[in-house]
């Protein structure tokens, strides 16, 4: 009975240790997934101002 009872309680430790893991590699992962998506966004800004001066020289020129 009392074997029982300890696996019992070993399952429930070992449980709640892996919830408490998983939860927190998924935040790490979820952060790391932001990080590259701010590095993405930056780049996407930088390529749009440049293609931004672009155009607006070629609209310069044009007017002139």
């Amino acid at each position: 009975m009392q074997f029982i009872i300890g696996i019992g309680i070993g399952v429930i430790i070992s449980t709640v240790i892996f919830i408490i893991a998983f939860s927190r590699f998924y935040k790490w992962l979820k952060d790391d997934d932001l990080e590259k998506e701010r590095e993405w966004n930056k780049k996407f800004d930088e390529d749009f101002e440049k293609l931004r001066r672009k155009n607006q020289k070629i609209r310069d020129e044009v007017e002139k």
